[in-house]
Formats: structure tokens, C-alpha cells, sequence
């Protein structure tokens, strides 16, 4: 399952832009937009397919929520790289 959702998102037209960020792209916002429309429904409907382990109801769509959860993740990595600066300076005796 992996190997084929693999191999099929390396033919949406998001990655043949990375593999070529040599080359000029010049898109419009609204064929950015529609282009990426088209590829997140690609992706949702693989993710929700009935060999899918994901369920329809796990997927985050919501641009608000994403957005909300990448800043708790960075939120959380920088804590955790404090935080092991500190227990860090505790047991070497700097702090």
C-alpha cells in the first residue's frame, strides 16, 4: 500500500515541480489554487479508499485545524529541545 501511494504521488504535478525547481513555473494563483485542489482530493480519496487504513473521519481538511496543529508541533519540538537543554545543565551542573 505504501509503495503504490508512493509511486503515485510522484506523479501528481506538485512533485514533477520539485524535480524540475530548475526550470521557471509561471501559474497564475488560480491555476496554483485549482491545481492544488485537484491534488489534495487525489490524495484524500487514496487515503480514504477501502484498503486504506485511514478513515475518512481522521483525515484533518480543515486549512484552520492544520494550520493549528503545525504550530502545536513546533510549539512541542522547541519545548522539548529547552527542556533537554535544562535536564541537560541539572545533571552536568551549570545550571
Amino acid at each position: 500500500m505504501t509503495l503504490d501511494f508512493s509511486i503515485s504521488s510522484r506523479s501528481l504535478p506538485n512533485w514533477q515541480n520539485l524535480k524540475e525547481e530548475s526550470q521557471e513555473v509561471s501559474m497564475s494563483e488560480e491555476d496554483l489554487r485549482a491545481m492544488n485542489f485537484k491534488e489534495s482530493s487525489i490524495l484524500t480519496s487514496n487515503l480514504s479508499s477501502s484498503e486504506s487504513l485511514i478513515p475518512l473521519s481522521e483525515i484533518i481538511s480543515d486549512v484552520v485545524q492544520l494550520r493549528t496543529l503545525g504550530n502545536l508541533c513546533e510549539s512541542m519540538v522547541s519545548t522539548a529541545f529547552h527542556l533537554g537543554q535544562d535536564f541537560e545543565a541539572l545533571l552536568t551542573g551549570v545550571f
